[in-house]
């Protein structure tokens, strides 16, 4: 099995078009992207001839329907491509005439034959049964069409570092754009519509930019709206540059709106979202820790930023300077520790999350010389 960019470059190279094409699993913008790629590598209109449900009812014998058409040439040479989108019903029965059909190589056209699971698929590993076996011993391609995950896997790396971001990131590239992976995680997490939805918005964005190439994350908040990861991170920022009433009400609005879980359904538990900010908020720190502890060697903010952001992160070197500036050493470490402290009260259930937290932004985000009387927590007491 190869992924959709594998099979875009083997045909980018060679040109040759597979006897059979395989296209397994049940996300159909892949299907039919990869389904565009084999036609776009056949020269000028190519015959395509799809058998669906109705055909096969209709028919007094479906295989013998598909295999005539296969036999039978194209108008414009060997431009031919049969397509059964739903192949289950198809190969139950006619598994055994298809397999003697490939070994005869009996057709100039093309099979593409798309399912479920046409290739077994359990956790990350395939198996084929005796007819892809056959099928692949003369000559077909199997393109993997399941849904991309989410989701990071293997210790140690970056929650970006997922199939969906780099596929989103893809998407970008190939209309010429570049786009930060941190970025493109954001993209995919504030559109759960599928992958169609999400090349729309990634078509819009790519709109929005017009001759830039380079693509930000306020252009994604624009195009796509304001959303819960948006918040999120308008939180840190404000919480970054010590802006109290800006870090208060992005705090707020988070709160009230919640997060918004994979399946699209909405989280209102204050502990959960306490739990997504909190190492955001760590993360931050430890970035303004390093890049002050880098400036104080002897090297500017420009080259400090560069090497604890990444080229990748360039986009955020700006914010970042006003955030290194609103706070010096000493207010930076005990930024740290209070958050330390205030994980280990969430943790062990020592007052509702909300309020736990909202009492250490106010504190750390709240510049010098704020007086008492601006801090709307004062005076209440831990529960």
């Amino acid at each position: 099995m190869i992924k959709l960019k594998a099979w875009r470059q083997q045909m980018a190279k060679s040109k040759a078009r597979p006897p059979y094409l395989i296209l397994s699993g049940t996300e159909e913008f892949l299907r039919a992207e990869a389904l565009d790629i084999l036609l776009s590598g056949m020269g000028e209109d190519p015959e395509v001839w799809e058998v669906g449900a109705d055909e096969f009812a209709a028919a007094d014998d479906p295989a013998i329907l598909v295999f005539d058409e296969l036999r039978t040439s194209s108008l414009f040479g060997s431009n031919k491509v049969v397509r059964i989108p739903d192949a289950a019903s198809f190969l139950a029965a006619a598994s055994d005439v298809l397999a003697r059909f490939a070994k005869a190589g009996a057709s100039d056209s093309v099979l593409v034959l798309e399912g479920a699971e046409l290739v077994k698929k359990k956790g990350r590993t395939f198996s084929k049964n005796a007819l892809m076996k056959t099928l692949e011993a003369h000559g077909a391609v199997f393109v993997d069409c399941s849904p991309l995950g989410s989701r990071t896997y293997g210790y140690g790396k970056p929650e970006w570092d997922s199939e969906l971001t780099r596929w989103v990131v893809e998407r970008f590239e190939s209309q010429g754009k570049v786009i930060a992976p941190p970025i493109a995680m954001v993209v995919h997490q504030r559109d759960a519509t599928g992958l169609r939805g999400l090349n729309s918005e990634i078509q819009k964005i790519c709109l929005h930019l017009g001759e830039r190439p380079e693509v930000f994350l306020p252009d994604v908040q624009e195009v796509m709206g304001e959303g819960d990861e948006a918040t999120l991170f308008e939180v840190v920022d404000a919480f970054g540059e010590r802006d109290f009433r800006r870090t208060l009400t992005a705090t707020d609005r988070l709160y009230r709106g919640g997060l918004r879980e994979k399946d699209g359904a909405k989280n209102f538990k204050e502990i959960d979202i306490s739990a997504r900010l909190m190492p955001l908020l760590a993360r931050r720190l430890r970035e303004l820790g390093r890049i002050t502890e880098f400036v104080h060697s002897g090297m500017d903010f420009d080259e400090a930023a560069a090497i604890v952001l990444g080229s990748g992160r360039r986009w955020l070197f700006g914010r970042m300077q006003t955030q290194f500036r609103s706070r010096k050493g000493p207010e930076l470490a005990d930024a740290v520790l209070g958050l330390s402290d205030t994980e280990f009260h969430l943790k062990t259930s020592r007052g509702r999350p909300r309020d736990l937290l909202l009492e250490y932004l106010s504190r750390h985000s709240r510049r010098p010389q704020a007086t008492v009387s601006d801090n709307p927590f004062a005076g209440r007491r831990r529960p």
